[in-house]
């Protein structure tokens, strides 16, 4: 969420409208191009994000753009806008995790776990309220296949409770979770975003991460 998106979500004014006009004026706000992300970047994010939905009764459409970052290069810490506390995830963490993520599997955080992939947690007093996991080994998440070479990294499902969202989590999280990675010995790391995940894009692009793909994906 960018600034002028984080503004007007709380003035007063925004509060005169009903719950969907207020929400469709802030999706829209979010694709206002700023930092990194251009006017065209931002044109093809709305583009994606119309057809994403008018497609939504046939069948599941998206534009995954896949990003690489040097973790050869040193990482800036990051931190988030309120105070968070960053820990690894254990088995013992699943059933609170599933109370954030309700969607998901247990079976499917066990499984992750146990393959070693790790899940990095963003904790308000005490309280799960964001994660995000990376691997080094060989992940099949239903959409992608990621076959690792030495000294590689992938980050994904990467997720913050709604109420938290706009407090620079998310950046927090990945860059702890970079850095982890890197004194493991890692060398290069790899993500996708969904193309109408603006703001997931301008902090990968204001991170460092570079594009080096899109793939498009549908199937009913």
């Amino acid at each position: 969420m960018n600034r002028l998106t984080r503004i007007v979500a709380k003035s007063r004014w925004l509060q005169r409208f009903p719950p969907t006009v207020r929400s469709r004026l802030v999706k829209a706000l979010s694709f206002v191009p700023t930092g990194k992300v251009t006017l065209r970047d931002s044109w093809r994010a709305f583009s994606d994000w119309r057809l994403e939905r008018a497609l939504r009764k046939f069948g599941y459409y998206t534009r995954l753009i896949f990003y690489q970052k040097d973790l050869r290069q040193p990482l800036t810490p990051v931190r988030a806008r309120i105070p968070i506390e960053v820990t690894q995830a254990t088995e013992l963490d699943v059933t609170a995790m599933m109370d954030l993520r309700p969607d998901q599997s247990d079976t499917l955080f066990f499984a992750r776990l146990r393959s070693g992939a790790r899940c990095f947690l963003a904790k308000v007093d005490g309280k799960i309220i964001g994660h995000n996991w990376i691997t080094s080994t060989e992940l099949d998440d239903g959409l992608l296949v990621f076959l690792p070479n030495p000294g590689d990294v992938y980050c994904f499902d990467a997720y913050v409770e709604d109420k938290f969202r706009g407090n620079g989590i998310h950046g927090e999280l990945l860059n702890r979770m970079l850095r982890e990675a890197q004194r493991s010995g890692s060398k290069v790391a790899y993500t996708c975003v969904d193309s109408s995940n603006v703001d997931s894009r301008k902090l990968h692009l204001r991170s460092g991460w570079r594009e080096i793909g899109t793939q498009l994906i549908f199937f009913q």
